[in-house]
């Protein structure tokens, strides 16, 4: 059985998640770091269980992909992902070919969106 720490390594999605948890705490206060545990807590057992689910897809759908999936899966700046996100939401639809057409996506974005997510060619 894999670790939490193994988990997290091998998931980024829960290890986005749990940053963007506590990076709201910007103090010492022992209540928001309460606050941020608890809730965080029923996020982190439900994407263990669905990571700990067999018959879950291996990849993303680009296509319900959230702007911080993008940016962290394809490895790109926000202000790419964002145009990504802002293209698929007015063509409907995100294919290899709508995804080379957008200023600064090319060949490494391109190969890795083919790697992590379900997207037509």
């Amino acid at each position: 059985m894999c670790s939490i720490s193994c988990l997290l390594d091998l998931d980024p999605k829960i290890s986005e998640q749990l940053m963007l948890v506590f990076k709201s705490v910007s103090s010492n206060n022992k209540e928001e770091w309460s606050q941020a545990l608890t809730s965080c807590r029923p996020l982190v057992i439900a994407d263990i269980l669905e990571y700990l689910d067999e018959d879950k897809p291996l990849k993303l759908d680009i296509n319900k992909a959230s702007l911080d999936e993008l940016e962290v899966h394809l490895d790109v700046s926000h202000t790419i992902a964002k145009e990504i996100f802002k293209t698929r939401a007015k063509e409907g639809y995100l294919d290899i070919d709508i995804l080379t057409n957008i200023k600064g996506v090319g060949r490494k974005t391109l190969e890795q969106a083919k790697i992590v997510f379900i997207i037509d060619e």
